[in-house]
């Protein structure tokens, strides 16, 4: 479905089931592809939305927006939108943010306290690598993290032990490389 904004512009939405209101706010650059397993699961007890964020998939670009609070200004609409065409019946909604979603939603949480019932993070912090709360620069933080990845790896659970890539690093003492390697990957490439 799309939702038309008061600009003029479209914001697509999926949704399915029926209940109390669960948006799913996907990471950066996704679909609500997704959150396929958690919406076939959910949707039978809940109506379950995600929201396509704007030039992502069937979502107009929408100029202009330079921080979380304008996005979450857009989501808000949105949310107004679905509420008025009954797409939810309620507000506030529980908030499912992964990753850059959750970013989104705790923005939301904090600035429009009255829409969220309840906030659910995944893979997400309380602060971005572009803020300027972060003491260190993301590469810093990237090899502190493969270093501990590299001192505890003993603690991995077994699916990732087992991994080729793993196995190939660990073998050739450069495990840390992994952790590294996915912000840049010219590491082990």
């Amino acid at each position: 479905e799309k939702l038309k904004l008061a600009n003029g512009q479209y914001i697509e939405i999926m949704s399915c089931g029926d209940g109390a209101p669960v948006i799913f706010l996907p990471p950066f650059n996704s679909t609500g592809i997704i959150w396929f397993n958690q919406i076939i699961h959910l949707s039978s007890h809940f109506k379950v939305v995600v929201i396509h964020y704007p030039g992502i998939a069937g979502s107009d670009w929408i100029n202009n927006l330079k921080s979380f609070s304008d996005l979450a200004s857009v989501i808000i609409e949105a949310i107004n939108i679905m509420n008025v065409q009954q797409i939810i019946k309620s507000i506030p909604v529980t908030l499912v943010g992964w990753s850059f979603g959750g970013f989104l939603a705790q923005t939301l949480a904090s600035e429009y306290p009255d829409y969220v019932q309840k906030l659910i993070l995944v893979s997400t912090t309380i602060i971005s690598w572009s803020s300027k709360e972060y003491k260190i620069s993301g590469e810093e933080f990237s090899k502190r993290s493969a270093e501990q990845f590299k001192k505890n790896y003993n603690l991995l659970p077994d699916f990732i032990k087992t991994m080729p890539e793993i196995k190939k690093l660990y073998a050739e003492d450069k495990i840390e490389l992994f952790v590294l390697g996915t912000i840049n990957n010219v590491v082990i490439s």
